[in-house]
């Protein structure tokens, strides 16, 4: 995502009565905390840098957001525009759910390691249990996103896929797999907790060097194949996903 994506036209300053006042003062510092994501790193979103790009103290942020962790969930959301988009693209066209789970993560995979400090902040983080609801908030920020879709079906589906924690999505998935016999439920189970504490760490591990030249790419690779071999464990039957990604020994 370019620097300059979504940015907005500034609408007028509201008067301290206006009853609007509230809401375009979130929006302007949910704004604010993204392009300094995006532009400065994760690192730089600091509740004094937040509120100086957008024109007031600290105080009134806190006015605003009850702590720091919920405002830059909220900023985060928009970088997840994209993995959405390609996770849309497989439900509509992948029946197998299998299959689907194994897409699902190749496609987190290659936004989450390009972006590590963000995607761990969102999905782990202090505010990661109140994700559906930051969802739900910034759906009602800038209700003109996501954009050029088909509206019904993406706002339901992008509200399905972000609901309880990742292992929880993940068992969603592979309970339909185990309904059809490809493998046991308490294996689907199994297969949740440990491809998501997998994800998990292996982000952790490139916090200081996914910047690297092709790095990013070579970790999603590894985690992608070491997911795919967790869950070839436990089939019953063979199984051939396309384009597997990466090898794991």
């Amino acid at each position: 995502m370019g620097k300059n994506d979504g940015q907005k036209k500034m609408a007028r300053r509201p008067k301290v009565d206006d009853p609007e006042q509230q809401l375009t003062t979130k929006q302007r510092f949910v704004e604010a905390a993204y392009h300094i994501i995006a532009e400065e790193g994760f690192e730089s979103a600091t509740a004094r840098a937040i509120a100086q790009r957008v024109g007031c103290t600290a105080t009134t942020l806190y006015r605003h957001f009850d702590n720091m962790d919920y405002l830059v969930m909220l900023a985060s959301i928009r970088f997840l525009d994209r993995y959405a988009e390609d996770l849309v693209e497989i439900a509509r066209k992948e029946k197998d759910p299998v299959a689907m789970e194994i897409k699902a993560w190749r496609a987190f995979n290659q936004y989450a390691f390009a972006n590590p400090p963000v995607f761990l902040h969102i999905f782990w983080g202090p505010c990661s249990s109140s994700f559906e609801d930051a969802v739900v908030e910034y759906s009602q920020l800038f209700p003109e996103q996501p954009g050029n879709h088909d509206e019904t079906f993406y706002g339901y589906y992008f509200t399905a896929i972000f609901t309880g924690s990742m292992a929880e999505r993940e068992f969603v998935w592979l309970r339909r797999a185990a309904a059809l016999g490809e493998l046991d439920l308490e294996d689907a189970r199994y297969i949740s907790i440990v491809n998501n504490n997998l994800v998990r760490g292996l982000l952790l591990d490139h916090l200081n060097d996914y910047r690297k030249p092709d790095r990013a790419e070579k970790a999603a690779a590894e985690c992608n194949a070491l997911i795919e071999k967790t869950i070839r464990t436990f089939l019953k039957h063979p199984f051939e996903a396309a384009e597997t990604s990466g090898s794991a020994d």
